[in-house]
């Protein structure tokens, strides 16, 4: 290995004591409820620490800088020398990128969670290595890692029999998981066919006793800020495992939902020529509609109370980080809704015309319940913690209102054309953490001209709005 070229592209390079704590408190707080693929007490011990009792990876300490650039204050960028979010995120991601090119790292277990938390990375929609790319890659790794985990073979997992090491098979679990999570997503981001989906079924799912629910211990809460005690708190980190636990049913639902609504199509992503394999919508019977519908219902009626998202006007302190995270859960079971019922709701060959109206209708409730929760979150000042996924969210509510806008219906119209301005504002203010964010605005300012919506035009000039890329 070439240190010395290492060393001159900075990826041997390591943040200030006081901005990598930051960057740590803000991987902690908004990255690692829904990816806990890192034991927290041993990764702050050790960089905090530095006596070698535990060590991590330089390619996963990168990544996991990476990830928290996303949500760590301005204040700590500028300071670091950074021209803006985008730029630190860039640059922590390619010396993530350079060190797992360069082969820098032989531990298994920390490269795929190094890939996980770089799937993270959207820069263009046509880039040749993705977010898309680095997804597969993560989730394809991990299900690797079940041989180091299990030798003799799933039905020995499954069994929980001749356990080499029940808690690396713990910790396998959850790295599985969170990387198939991130390949659910991302694919429904990107509109991707899913391959190799099917593997999940034969893994054990998730449950409480596969995490640590050990407290941070008060010194290392005082590495990441005294005003983050909530997370020495078991209760906490009780709704933690239980937000990913939903969150991976939830995305097994989902990954059957895009398997039987949506067929590949070879189309044109972006400013490429060439034709890429994505999703197209195909069409459902109604009861293959009507029955996953079913299955969502029930993940929802059976959330535990305390991870289920309840409007509040006003949200501080510690409260802050889970009702973010409870709105993002809601705002993903509103987006499978839109997924599911899309296709169904708008096909020409459908015979049941009474359940492609209950399927328009369920949609619109969706959409609309993605644009108020999106749109509370502005209010609070709280969308710049949202993940990526959060643009799919808003992008499919903003596409959905647009469409909306065409009614014959005087208040219909206001009404759509009002939420889809919430969309846009709230984009908007993504697009200083999210290259994504960019993108779906580009979209969706590409449908507006396209389609001609003289009538959004006028609405906008009406109340005066400076949302110049629409017009």
């Amino acid at each position: 290995m070439d240190i010395e070229f290492l060393r001159k592209k900075g990826a041997l390079e390591i943040p200030s004591p006081n901005f990598c704590n930051q960057l740590l408190r803000s991987y902690v707080l908004w990255v690692h409820p829904f990816v806990p693929i890192i034991d927290l007490n041993q990764l702050l011990y050790a960089i905090t620490a530095d006596d070698g009792i535990y060590q991590i990876s330089l390619p996963l300490f990168h990544a996991i800088m990476f990830a928290g650039s996303a949500y760590v204050k301005p204040q700590y960028l500028t300071a670091a020398g950074y021209a803006s979010r985008k730029d630190a995120r860039k640059a922590f991601f390619q010396r993530a990128r350079l060190l797992y090119d360069m082969d820098a790292e032989d531990n298994r277990f920390s490269l795929v969670q190094a890939l996980i938390l770089m799937s993270y990375w959207f820069e263009t929609p046509d880039g040749q290595k993705d977010t898309w790319h680095w997804a597969r890659l993560a989730f394809s790794s991990a299900c690797a890692l079940q041989y180091d985990v299990e030798p003799e073979g799933t039905e020995a997992l499954n069994r929980r029999e001749h356990c080499v090491d029940p808690q690396r098979q713990q910790h396998w679990r959850i790295i599985f998981w969170s990387a198939y999570c991130r390949y659910i997503i991302t694919a429904l981001g990107m509109r991707q066919p899913m391959k190799e989906a099917n593997i999940e079924l034969d893994v054990p799912l998730l449950s409480p006793d596969d995490f640590s629910l050990d407290p941070l211990s008060p010194s290392l809460l005082a590495t990441i800020g005294e005003d983050c005690w909530f997370l020495g708190n078991v209760q906490y980190n009780e709704q933690v495992v239980a937000l990913c636990i939903a969150q991976t049913g939830l995305c097994i639902h989902l990954g059957r939902i895009m398997e039987c609504q949506y067929s590949d199509i070879g189309s044109r992503i972006g400013t490429t020529t060439e034709k890429t394999i994505t999703l197209a919508p195909a069409t459902s019977t109604a009861e293959i509609v009507s029955r996953n519908d079913g299955i969502l219902t029930s993940w929802l009626s059976e959330l535990p109370n305390n991870i289920r998202y309840h409007p509040e006007s006003v949200v501080e302190g510690p409260s802050q980080a889970l009702f973010v995270h409870r709105a993002f859960l809601k705002m993903l079971y509103l987006t499978a809704l839109v997924t599911l019922h899309r296709s169904h709701a708008a096909s020409d060959a459908v015979q049941n015309f009474s359940s492609q109206k209950l399927s328009y209708f369920k949609m619109e409730g969706a959409a609309n319940e993605i644009t108020d929760i999106a749109y509370s979150l502005q209010s609070q000042d709280l969308t710049q913690f949202l993940p990526l996924t959060a643009v799919t969210a808003i992008l499919a509510a903003a596409m959905f209102n647009l469409q909306r806008t065409l009614s014959t219906d005087d208040n219909v119209r206001l009404a759509s054309a009002a939420r889809l301005f919430s969309c846009t504002l709230v984009m908007q203010s993504l697009q200083s953490v999210h290259y994504a964010a960019d993108f779906g605005l580009s979209m969706l300012s590409s449908t507006i001209r396209k389609a001609g919506f003289q009538w959004y035009h006028q609405y906008l000039c009406a109340i005066g709005s400076t949302i110049t890329e629409l017009l």
